[in-house]
């Protein structure tokens, strides 16, 4: 309701999306009776239901077009065609108030048939429902309310009203209820369906049912869910398929990096997401609801419901080993995503069964002790279309001579017997991910000249790998090495030749001293080396010369390489040490500047600051803090560094090692006058201040936050409050820290010389390196001003 704003004279149109079956059009029923029932006044409404099944010809439209008019109007309207409808509806309502509300469109043809922004009068109202919304949004409809599924307690509800005739289950069909409601998944079609079929039965009935939806979904769900999938391009279908069959525990198939290797395309992800066929999460992250998956899985089994061996993808334990059992693999069949779980009972495969399968371009198999080949699978696995193969516990020692999967992208066999992956060079053009991990017989990695396009290799785990192929030195292309618990491997391999680096791991490795700086790579960021107990140390390691270095952890003390910077007030009081912004790194990928304070309060030049743990602030609506805000707490010291000391049972000694590692975390409440709103910087980790400064009464901490990363408008915020917490490393739990002084600075794009930013000097250095920091620094914000 709120976004039909009934007091504005203006007309609006307001679109309602969501997946098939989640309630769009009773959502419609319900605003619509409402209006028609209260004080608003219109001088016409209608509500024209189910327009994707009666407009299938040009004549319909002109029928659809007749019943607006009719229902408005209150008396017959001849329409013969839908282009002299648009002009009748034009002409006759252009000057009334009307509602109408405009039900399962699908095209854009209807929407042009039945409104424009300018057919109606001032204080009209037009509600679309709809599954796709960008179809909504190039007809010009911006306020688009999307229909989630239910929360678990009201489906439940909602399944008992259909089963029970009242809102909860009976006793003795609790636990059989909430099977069918999990298994609906807040759908609320399919909670209607399955109560009111289960309405009366027993429980033996329930429990057949049950277990009949495991092997047999209901057809009357899938009816109405199909209609999304029918819509779809040949392609787009191709790609619903294959996320529906695999998608969930296989997540890093569909990665872009193979999208277009299989044949499918960004901006098919993006139609999928806006017909409601998928969802974005958290950080992007694509969400199928288990019935759409369910549904895939249908439309593949209905290919050919008697032959798995004909059908384009294989899932199922039992067809994959009906297929290779009968040797009846053809070429239909794309790819082969099955998971044999330890429990699988003992079965002889049949690897020359996989011969047949020449568009094979996903193999993903999970290997089980209870499982034995007949030949060796690889030798006869077609490697024409191959893709992505996946094959954790492996059991040969190396691949066959005659396996040569030219298109493969991805290598994936963690856990494997593999002692010498092949001989001699393999040309793999195309391969870019290399995962042998854990693999604990591998004694060398193969010559990776053939490999040139490799970008991420995995090799952690491998305790009988003494030394890394020096091929591993021309990978152009390769920016993260992993080889950590690979406890034999006492050197690493020349490096420097490696332009896109960025993550060497080398964690409880054998390695004996830090590498020559002219054998790393110039864009290494993060270098980790914890736990290698050969390792001889260094006051200052040669490494921190490398300029683009951000991380660099070594017996388990991080040390942030030229991001760490303080300010002096004039007092000598106040520090400010940013962990985590590099000099180097000032680019738009910058996400926070975070850091410590030994100051006794916060900085006078703060804006906003207060006692205690929240903040009032009046901002002028002309402020613009187009550069973002600082967030500053002060607490006592005492409640960081005595929390636990004893439970640690650790020397004085180690002290400033231990502050070193832990973490403080800091949580954000922004009230406004509609409502309050959490912020919690989890991602913001304020490293404590190092073993070599001395602390006083009390220590701040704060985070800078890009406006670009900002969740809401902060002219809005009347008033910020703080929580933070100290999270010690030998400690699983998080300590409540009371919060004495908090503050808000915010960044303006005329800033650029103020104090906020002329305070910060690179940790330990001094003269030249300090204006240095203050050009790039400076330069990056006014880069900033002007996006």
């Amino acid at each position: 309701m709120k976004l039909l704003d009934m007091e504005s004279n203006d007309v609006r149109f307001v679109g309602i999306h969501g997946m098939g079956g989640v309630g769009k059009t009773t959502l419609a029923r319900i605003i619509y009776d409402r209006v028609s029932n209260s004080n608003c006044r219109f001088e016409g409404s209608s509500f024209i239901s189910c327009i994707r099944e009666k407009s299938t010809t040009a004549r319909d439209l002109a029928s659809l077009q007749k019943e607006l008019l009719s229902t408005i109007m209150q008396e017959k309207i001849h329409v013969w065609d839908h282009h002299q409808g648009i002009k009748v509806i034009r002409n006759m309502l252009r000057n009334k108030k009307v509602f109408i509300v405009l039900d399962d469109v699908d095209s854009e043809k209807q929407l042009m048939a039945l409104w424009s922004h300018d057919w109606f009068g001032p204080g009209s109202r037009v509600i679309i429902t709809c599954r796709d919304s960008h179809l909504l949004k190039t007809h010009g409809v911006n306020d688009i309310y999307k229909v989630e599924q239910l929360e678990t307690t009201e489906a439940l509800q909602l399944f008992s009203l259909s089963a029970f005739e009242q809102t909860h289950p009976r006793d003795n069909y609790k636990d059989l209820s909430m099977d069918f409601v999990n298994y609906a998944q807040g759908l609320p079609l399919a909670l209607k369906v399955l109560g009111s079929f289960l309405f009366g039965r027993t429980i033996d009935a329930w429990t057949s049912e049950r277990d009949k939806l495991k092997a047999i979904p209901n057809p009357e769900i899938m009816d109405v869910l199909q209609i999304s999938f029918d819509g779809l391009q040949d392609l787009q279908k191709e790609l619903f398929l294959d996320m529906a069959c695999f998608y969930g525990g296989h997540e890093h198939i569909f990665s872009e990096m193979l999208l277009e290797r299989f044949g499918h395309y960004r901006i098919d992800l993006d139609v999928l997401v806006e017909k409601s066929l998928l969802s974005k999460a958290y950080k992007g992250t694509l969400i199928m609801h288990d019935l759409l998956k369910e549904l895939g899985r249908e439309i593949v089994r209905r290919e050919c419901p008697e032959e798995p061996g004909r059908r384009s993808r294989l899932f199922r334990v039992e067809d994959l080993y009906h297929v290779l059992k009968n040797d009846t693999g053809t070429d239909a069949t794309k790819a082969i995503v099955v998971d044999f779980c330890p429990e699988t009972k003992f079965r002889r495969l049949n690897g020359k069964a996989l011969s047949k399968m020449r568009k094979l371009r996903c193999f993903k198999f999970h290997q089980s002790r209870t499982l034995k080949w007949h030949g060796k699978p690889l030798k006869y696995m077609p490697t024409n279309e191959l893709r992505y193969l996946e094959w954790p516990g492996y059991h040969s020692k190396s691949l066959p001579s005659s396996f040569q999967p030219e298109n493969l992208t991805v290598l994936r066999m963690p856990g494997s017997r593999i002692k010498q992956l092949w001989k001699g060079s393999m040309v793999l053009d195309n391969l870019k991910v290399f995962d042998l991990s854990y693999s604990e017989n591998l004694i060398e990695i193969p010559d990776l000249t053939g490999v040139p396009n490799l970008e991420r290799v995995y090799l952690e785990g491998c305790r009988s790998l003494c030394e890394v192929h020096p091929s591993i030195g021309s990978l152009k292309q390769l920016n993260e090495l992993q080889l950590d618990k690979c406890t034999s491997l006492e050197k690493l391999p020349d490096l420097s030749n490696l332009e896109c680096l960025t993550d060497l791991w080398a964690e409880e490795t054998a390695i004996t001293q830090i590498p020559s700086v002219n054998l790393m790579p110039k864009s290494i960021r993060r270098f980790h080396l914890q736990g290698c107990k050969s390792m001889r140390l260094k006051s200052r390691d040669p490494i921190f010369d490398i300029g683009s270095l951000v991380e660099y952890q070594k017996e388990g003390i991080y040390d942030y390489v030229e991001a760490a910077y303080i300010d002096f007030d004039s007092k000598g009081e106040n520090i400010l040490d940013m962990a985590g912004g590099v000099v180097s790194a000032l680019d738009d990928d910058l996400k926070m500047i975070r850091g410590w304070s030994l100051g006794f309060h916060i900085p006078e030049w703060v804006q906003h600051k207060s006692n205690g743990s929240s903040v009032k602030i009046d901002l002028d609506a002309n402020t613009n803090p187009k550069m973002g805000c600082a967030f500053f707490i002060v607490c006592d010291s005492d409640q960081f560094f005595s929390l636990h000391w004893e439970d640690a049972s650790i020397s004085s000694l180690y002290k400033g090692w231990i502050t070193s590692r832990s973490e403080v975390r800091l949580k954000l409440e922004f009230e406004t006058e509609e409502y309050c709103e959490e912020y919690d910087c989890l991602d913001c980790r304020l490293i404590t201040p190092p073993l070599n400064v001395s602390f006083g009464k009390r220590v701040g901490f704060w985070v800078y936050i890009p406006a670009v990363l900002q969740l809401l408008d902060i002219r809005k915020v009347n008033r910020i409050s703080f929580e933070t917490g100290w999270h010690p490393y030998f400690s699983k739990s998080l300590e409540k820290v009371e919060v004495k002084e908090c503050g808000l600075h915010l960044i303006c794009p005329d800033d650029a010389n103020s104090k906020f930013f002329n305070c910060i000097t690179p940790f330990g250095h001094s003269g030249s390196s300090n204006s240095d920091f203050h050009r790039q620094f400076v330069g990056y914000m006014k880069k900033k001003e002007a996006l």
